[in-house]
């Protein structure tokens, strides 16, 4: 089998199953569909990242999520029930994360409204306006 350092993004096809090794060391199973159509690849990784681990225990990735793995990449070569010779792709992640776009895209946080405080000096009234910083505008005219 050769090794390959890649990084892959793909859309997870069956529920992910979480493991203990022999040894006591947690790790994940997934298998990722990678790319669409008749161009479409199977890559079956093995990940000890934690963070998905527990993501995967708590139902946060199942099938049809985008996840995005860093890790090496074997190639491997098995024969089916009817005697053909098929390939594989095999990863053993590194890293992995859901990938942020479609429905794992991180929400906008919303602005905060303008605050108003008063406060009262020797019998004068001064209002102090409160603003969220916001981006700057780019609607001035060219100086130029």
């Amino acid at each position: 089998m050769t090794g390959i350092e890649s990084a892959v993004t793909g859309t997870v096809t069956q529920d992910v199953v979480a493991r203990v090794s022999a040894k006591g060391k947690p790790y994940a199973t997934i298998n990722l569909k990678i790319g669409d159509g008749e161009d479409a690849m199977f890559c079956n990784v093995l990940v000890f990242d934690l963070e998905v681990i527990e993501a995967a225990k708590g139902g946060r990735i199942t099938r049809g999520t985008q996840l995005y793995a860093e890790g090496k990449l074997q190639i491997g070569q098995w024969v089916g029930d009817d005697g053909r010779s098929r390939m594989e792709l095999k990863m053993m992640a590194r890293y992995c994360r859901p990938s942020e776009i479609g429905r794992n895209r991180p929400k906008k946080p919303k602005k905060a409204k303008s605050a108003t405080s008063s406060s009262t000096t020797s019998g004068t009234t001064t209002s102090i306006i409160l603003q969220e910083a916001s981006e700057p505008t780019f609607d001035d005219p060219i100086p130029f």
